[in-house]
């Protein structure tokens, strides 16, 4: 079943919430789309995406996403095959895990799986059907899941196949 456009709401940037692709332009800064109306506690949310644009900002997806206070946690991925993980407040990033470059992530235009899985505090990342971190934190413990293009006009994404699995 497609995702609608009812479905998601969006900060920033020009978002196409199409039936099989939704396609995403930068504005300034971090270009978000979430998801529903519930808050969620533990899950796994998983996308696939990709860069469509000739330029390295990164891409990404966000769990536990509060929308009044622009806050979560973020998973950006960059076209150079770079990763972070990060507590987001706002415009801030709190860096929690990164690696630069990782040998897991196809780079430039290529499509890229991701995977958050959030149990409590207990957070663990996949890449391409490879996990590369697992830790703690527990700044967010509840919020929505949404996507992240970070940037300008110049920056264009496309993502597909978001699959959430509540816990």
């Amino acid at each position: 079943e497609g995702e609608t456009s009812s479905d998601w709401k969006s900060v920033r940037g020009t978002w196409d919430f199409g039936d099989d692709i939704i396609s995403a332009r930068g504005s300034i800064g971090f270009n978000k789309a979430y998801k529903g109306e519930r808050n969620l506690d533990d899950l796994t949310y998983e996308v696939t995406f990709r860069k469509t644009s000739n330029n390295d900002g990164p891409i990404g997806l966000m769990i536990r996403y509060d929308e009044k206070d622009d806050a979560g946690y973020l998973l950006l991925v960059w076209p150079h095959g770079g990763y972070q993980f990060s507590a987001l407040l706002g415009e801030e990033r709190r860096r929690i895990t990164s690696e630069d470059p990782s040998s897991v992530i196809n780079q430039g235009k290529e499509w890229n799986t991701v995977a958050l899985k959030a149990v409590g505090p207990e957070i663990t990342i996949t890449i391409n059907d490879r996990e590369v971190a697992s830790f703690t934190d527990d700044t967010f413990s509840s919020g929505k899941v949404g996507l992240v293009i970070h940037g300008d006009p110049e920056q264009s994404a496309e993502f597909k196949n978001p699959l959430l699995m509540e816990r």
